[in-house]
């Protein structure tokens, strides 16, 4: 079973991902906006006490389901799942005693404007930036030093290769002019569609199947 959960950005990325599981693993996706599952049980978005609810329940659903062999794949916008040290650890310490891999994700990189998103003539190519390029680097260290954990990352796949602090990234579906997404934050469908022949070979490196 390969378990898709983080924030609405999750959902964006939900339909690449299911596609490159597809007939090898099963595929469940537990999304919850700006608020996801997660050690950061505090958020400034939700009513006192929902945050912790929701963390418990879904807590109580993973350990009541996760097998070894499964695969629990989150991602969080801007990257705060992987930001801090100790979030990484809780979430290798939650998954892994169940025999189950965690995969982390790091977040695509955002379009420069809901307008940009919509109107892929426009000349509106973003950089990269140091700090995505950091988290890059440690998560990616994290990943290799800790069995079952891998690291994957979103964010090169709108732009230019080799993929560093120079980087030029567009709004638009690689090759193509397509609209890659919605708004400003969230791709869209063909954006979504776009990953799954680089998460499929991601996976098959892994060893997911």
């Amino acid at each position: 079973m390969f378990f898709n959960m983080g924030d609405s950005h999750g959902g964006a990325i939900e339909l690449g991902l299911h596609r490159a599981v597809m007939g090898k693993m099963e595929f469940a996706g537990l999304q919850r906006s700006t608020c996801p599952w997660g050690p950061f049980n505090q958020c400034r978005e939700d009513r006192p006490g929902d945050a912790q609810e929701y963390h418990a329940a879904v807590n109580k659903l993973l350990v009541q389901n996760l097998r070894p062999g499964d695969v629990v794949s989150i991602i969080g916008v801007n990257n705060g799942h992987l930001n801090s040290d100790n979030g990484l650890q809780w979430y290798s310490n939650f998954v892994l005693p169940t025999g189950a891999s965690l995969l982390l994700l790091q977040d695509y990189v955002h379009s420069t404007s809901a307008l940009c998103a919509r109107a892929p003539h426009l000349s509106c190519a973003r950089t990269v930036g140091a700090g995505l390029v950091e988290t890059n680097t440690k998560v990616h260290r994290f990943a290799s030093d800790a069995a079952r954990v891998h690291f994957f990352s979103l964010a090169p796949l709108f732009c230019s290769e080799p993929f560093s602090v120079t980087s030029s990234c567009r709004s638009v579906v690689p090759g193509t002019n397509v609209p890659a997404f919605v708004d400003a934050s969230h791709i869209n469908a063909a954006g979504s569609m776009s990953l799954w022949p680089f998460a499929c070979s991601a996976f098959r490196l892994f060893g997911f199947f």
